[in-house]
């Protein structure tokens, strides 16, 4: 484990709590929250008073208020009378849920209920943006309204198996940004909450979604023979220290990022990760992180194979995403989820967006429709989890130097 500022205040704390560090003869003032000012007046010399250690008192007995409305109840959209309507639990609201789910849930006629974040003031902020009904700092709150019947997670990557697998036990629908898991265990978790209830499962794997990407697997439909698929991805890096790079918190970029190329080859291809292998860079540079240069090779289940170049060493001028795929004579070349260029009969044809389109909003669209219209989820089960245990299956060839079995 990589030494960071976290662990070091959790070490001292841990020092504190064991009485291996004392503090309190190191206290000299101790002053109520409302005699703030009298405290930062002596540590700033105001007073000629010696002091060394100054501690703020916050009252304990206050009761805290759990949840905060933000509009007057409408009865007219009570989920109890409207079964029709999609009602939105949010857990969590960083950048990607606003920059990308809210806006789509929105447009797809969503109705935004409940939100909750590990720092309440934000959930407030982003509640009343977007016009939730309430806000709180309490996911269990969100979970068991009995008004949300789609648990929307878009926490940090630690959090989604526990939280998905509590909402499913509430018979909520669920959508979870990915990944779904980061062990075994937790995956374990979900699946045996999932195969206890009527509600679906989702998670936000969204290029299967994309316009080009449909195109590609009707491009392929009318053929039986085993595709290759060789998918660049031009990463870029991300600091040694951020969150994600934390496997206890964020899983690595592996897991938290390689699943949405794995479930489009899967999507492709119409079969499952049956083994993997994996090797990574090996840089003398500090701030490097080897396992952010990975090429993986994969096999599926129809005799397709795959290889994943997830490269963070790239230079920034070049796109992020490109797919080649070949089979039965033909061949599929997809630039950004921009454009497409196909290959048959000795003929070539292009094909372009308007847009960069990775599939979010039809994604959204899909997710609302299953709610709405009590469909089957559009990612079987039994895909997403052979889409999450490939990316453990890739940790383990990278630790292992040996190919792994799904």
């Amino acid at each position: 484990m990589r030494w960071t500022e976290a662990r070091n205040i959790e070490a001292f704390l841990d020092a504190v709590t064991a009485g291996n560090v004392r503090v309190a003869h190191l206290i000299t003032h101790r002053f109520p929250i409302e005699q703030g000012a009298r405290a930062y007046e002596l540590i700033a010399g105001d007073s000629k008073e010696a002091h060394l250690g100054v501690l703020l008192e916050y009252p304990h007995e206050r009761a805290l208020t759990p949840r905060i409305e933000l509009r007057a109840r409408d009865r007219r959209t009570d989920a109890a009378d409207r079964r029709d309507v999609v009602r939105v639990g949010l857990i969590g609201a960083g950048n990607y849920a606003r920059k990308f789910l809210l806006p789509q849930l929105q447009a797809a006629g969503a109705e935004l209920h409940a939100i909750a974040t590990a720092n309440g003031i934000s959930a407030r902020d982003v509640g009343a943006k977007y016009g939730f009904s309430y806000c709180g700092a309490q996911a269990d709150e969100v979970i068991s309204d009995p008004s949300v019947n789609l648990v929307v997670i878009a926490t940090r990557h630690d959090t989604h198996a526990q939280l998905a697998a509590a909402a499913l036990r509430k018979g909520r629908h669920v959508f979870v940004e990915k990944p779904l898991a980061l062990t075994d265990e937790e995956l374990d978790e979900v699946c045996a909450a999932a195969a206890q209830t009527d509600a679906q499962l989702f998670v936000g794997f969204n290029r299967r979604f994309a316009p080009l990407a449909r195109r590609a697997r009707e491009f392929f439909a009318d053929t039986r023979a085993p595709l290759s698929i060789v998918y660049r991805v031009n990463a870029g890096r991300i600091a040694r220290d951020h969150w994600i790079q934390d496997e206890r918190t964020g899983g690595g970029r592996i897991v938290g990022e390689v699943c949405h190329f794995i479930d489009l080859m899967q999507f492709l291809t119409g079969a499952r990760v049956t083994r993997v292998f994996a090797e990574s860079i090996t840089a003398r540079n500090r701030e490097i992180v080897d396992d952010d240069s990975v090429v993986s090779t994969l096999r599926f289940a129809d005799g397709s194979n795959g290889t994943i170049c997830y490269l963070a060493e790239g230079g920034a001028a070049l796109a992020k995403e490109r797919i080649e795929i070949f089979g039965a004579g033909r061949s599929f070349v997809l630039d950004d989820f921009r454009r497409a260029s196909l290959y048959h009969n000795g003929r070539e044809e292009q094909t372009r967006q308007r847009a960069q389109d990775k599939g979010q909003a039809d994604e959204v669209r899909a997710l609302c429709a299953m709610v709405r219209d009590n469909l089957p989820a559009p990612i079987a089960l039994d895909d997403l989890l052979a889409t999450t245990r490939a990316t453990f299956r890739i940790r383990e060839a990278l630790r292992t130097g040996t190919p792994q079995s799904i």
